[in-house]
């Protein structure tokens, strides 16, 4: 691990130290808000660290975050930090703008009846919206309309 590295992954270990304690996540997980453990994530800017500096991030290589991933592996992280770490890297690198608000990451599984589904989605009740695999490309949903189960 590089200096650089290293010193995201001290930042990040104590940002959750303070805002992702077992009783935060059995919170969480209990079905109360991620708001404030989300914004405390996104002000710190680790969402965009796979960014290009030139779009506000950090510009850190995708084998450096594997330690930030890592640690949102440790904290059982109730919020999908990793996951929009990748996909905002993903849109940007197809153009589109990065939404704020976490992002999860789910394959789209369209219904006989029209709809569409996407199963068994990590994080999928404290996520703003769902990066969905759809063909050759990707769907981008908003969560606020989504029936969840």
């Amino acid at each position: 691990m590089n200096d650089d590295t290293e010193q995201f992954a001290d930042a990040l270990r104590d940002l959750l130290a303070d805002h992702c304690m077992p009783h935060h996540v059995r919170e969480i997980e209990a079905g109360g808000s991620p708001r404030a453990l989300w914004d405390a994530l996104e002000g710190s800017g680790f969402a965009d660290a796979l960014l290009p500096e030139d779009r506000g991030g950090a510009a850190l290589a995708l084998a450096d975050a594997f330690a930030l991933f890592e640690l949102c592996g440790s904290f059982a992280l109730p919020v999908p930090l990793a996951e929009t770490m990748v996909a905002r890297a993903l849109l940007a690198a197809a153009g589109v703008a990065p939404p704020a608000g976490s992002i999860a990451l789910a394959r789209l599984q369209p219904q006989s009846g029209g709809g569409a589904v996407c199963e068994r989605v990590a994080c999928g009740r404290t996520a703003d919206w769902v990066l969905a695999v759809k063909g050759e490309g990707g769907v981008l949903l908003p969560t606020g309309a989504a029936t969840k189960s």
